[in-house]
């Protein structure tokens, strides 16, 4: 009887870790769509600052305006449009973090049961080696 129980029991543990599993692939694909969106939005506020610093610099026809450039990154960086690109960031950045500890504890979880699964294997490995040796003296 206890190996029908241990088998049951190696069951349940092989059906959490399979969802674990899955659940942790389903975390590492979000968080590979948020690097990607992170690289999008990076790109973006980069195109965005070179262009402004492209035109302002076209606009002034002023060589002595290549100076001042560093002042001029430093103002169309903090400009509205940019900030918004550093806050669409900072979100990305959270949930990142959100899916990076959801994921620690998932795996953590899935250890926790691996272990369990080998403890439970070695008693039915041990149960059932007991039943045929008992049922071959008898």
């Amino acid at each position: 009887m206890s190996t029908a129980m241990n088998h049951a029991r190696l069951l349940t543990l092989t059906a959490r870790k399979s969802d674990l599993e899955y659940k942790i692939t389903n975390v590492m694909m979000t968080m590979q769509a948020l690097a990607t969106q992170q690289t999008v939005l990076s790109e973006q506020k980069y195109n965005y600052v070179q262009k402004s610093v492209q035109n302002i610099l076209t606009n002034t026809g002023d060589s002595s305006a290549v100076s001042s450039t560093d002042s001029i990154i430093d103002y169309i960086a903090n400009s509205e449009y940019a900030t918004s690109f550093d806050a669409q960031l900072a979100s990305l950045e959270a949930a990142q973090e959100r899916l990076d500890l959801e994921k620690g504890k998932f795996e953590t979880e899935h250890k926790a049961i691996v272990a369990e699964e080998e403890s439970v294997e070695k008693l039915l490995n041990s149960s059932i080696k007991k039943e045929f040796t008992d049922g071959v003296s008898e």
